[in-house]
């Protein structure tokens, strides 16, 4: 390969490639330059899977995320309760909050009453982690005592590839509630 010639089997072919022009009396590459290999299919193959192979298409790619799991870790439940004022996680896939300036405002993580749908929004300062599949933070301090809570997630992020912005923000809700403790007897002592 290093001659320039290829590599042909059955299957495929392999050429390497040298980006940039050369006048042959060059004795390395520039700085920053290195070689690339180019893989073909070959014909035999091409022609087989043409004949052979029939694409099934199972529909988009559902960009929508989820919740699995909250984690209150002063009172040491899953799924259970939400100490306010204290340390939480959040487990499950395309979770990660981030939007674009314009749509700022409309993205964050939200505790949604169960009975009244009235949403309390938690500032980011109080998100220390905010990852695809992971959120913690700190629980706010506004929750009320005996109530029940979805939590959901408002975000911008592809739930495929947390790094991109999707156009529209999109919202994640858990399937279960979690309950503010209505006394100190519910909850567990601080670890």
């Amino acid at each position: 390969m290093s001659d320039g010639y290829e590599i042909d089997t059955p299957v495929f072919q392999l050429k390497a490639g040298f980006p940039g022009e050369y006048d042959g009396h060059e004795t390395k590459l520039p700085d920053g330059v290195y070689p690339h290999g180019k893989i073909t299919l070959s014909t035999r193959l091409r022609e087989y899977m043409r004949k052979n192979i029939e694409p099934q298409f199972e529909g988009i790619v559902q960009n929508e995320g989820y919740i699995a799991s909250f984690y209150d870790k002063n009172s040491d439940t899953t799924d259970t309760f939400i100490t306010p004022g204290r340390l939480y996680i959040i487990r499950g896939g395309g979770l990660k909050i981030a939007s674009d300036e314009e749509r700022s405002a409309d993205t964050g993580l939200y505790y949604e009453e169960a009975e009244t749908g009235a949403r309390i929004h938690e500032e980011m300062r109080d998100i220390a982690q905010n990852e695809p599949a992971v959120i913690s933070g700190q629980a706010p301090t506004t929750l009320t005592p005996g109530k029940g809570y979805y939590i959901v997630i408002r975000t911008q992020s592809s739930a495929v590839h947390g790094s991109n912005l999707l156009r529209d923000v999109r919202e994640v809700k858990s399937e279960f509630t979690v309950t503010a403790p209505v006394s100190a007897q519910e909850e567990a002592p601080l670890s």
